[in-house]
């Protein structure tokens, strides 16, 4: 059996272009905590600098699992980039969702 490594669904491309808009998001986030110093405060909304990027980071990797659930299961494409777009993407909404969570 021959393993595929890119997608060839519009969804399964889709998802590895959101995986990797999701990392980026992470990284502009991180730059601003490291080189610019920028810290976080009482609330979520508190630094804007520091919100953004990492609602954005959320929104792109819930995407990734979206579309690359659509390119797995209906499209049947079983590339291995979007199956770790998928499971990485399914974290994210795992994370996401334990914010939310009270204590």
């Amino acid at each position: 059996m021959k393993v595929k490594w890119l997608a060839k669904t519009k969804p399964g491309r889709w998802s590895v272009w959101l995986l990797g808009a999701e990392i980026l998001f992470f990284l502009i986030f991180y730059v601003q905590v490291a080189v610019f110093g920028q810290r976080g405060g009482e609330t979520i909304f508190s630094n804007l600098f520091l919100t953004v990027p990492m609602f954005c980071a959320a929104l792109a990797g819930i995407a990734a699992a979206i579309t690359g659930f659509v390119a797995l299961f209906r499209k049947k494409d079983k590339a291995v980039t979007v199956a770790i777009s998928f499971v990485i993407g399914l974290l994210t909404l795992f994370f996401t969702m334990m914010q939310f969570i009270p204590e």
